[in-house]
């Protein structure tokens, strides 16, 4: 688990509007229908951006003789799969069983306080 109080905060929404010229489907010149200009096809894709920094001398009341590792190796983590997870993939495939999709990241959450928690995806 990691603690922070980040040095910078960023937050945008970006609505999903049925008429996107992404929906369009005829080679992205867009249906131009006027009908579904106002209408959402979902929740806005919501995106935190925030600068922490990390410091050995935070932890005064901790000895700390790995420094910042543990912390780097907390972050890896949550992009990285794990070697258990890749030798059993590794396994499976040379038995012919596997199913051909990507290895799934753990669930992350990102905590405000009690009444604010939110999964995310590390980027």
């Amino acid at each position: 688990m990691l603690q922070f109080n980040p040095d910078t905060l960023e937050r945008s929404l970006s609505p999903q509007s049925a008429g996107d010229q992404a929906d369009s489907g005829g080679g992205g010149s867009g249906s131009g229908d006027k009908n579904e200009a106002l209408r959402l096809k979902g929740p806005a894709q919501e995106t935190w951006k925030f600068t922490a920094e990390i410091d050995a001398t935070d932890q005064f009341e901790v000895a700390a003789p790995d420094g910042i590792h543990p912390q780097l190796a907390t972050l890896e983590m949550l992009v990285q799969p794990t070697t258990a997870k890749l030798r059993e993939a590794m396994r499976l495939s040379k038995k012919g069983t596997i199913e051909i999709s990507p290895i799934e990241m753990p669930l992350t959450l990102f905590t405000w306080g009690s009444k604010r928690v939110m999964p995310v995806r590390i980027t």
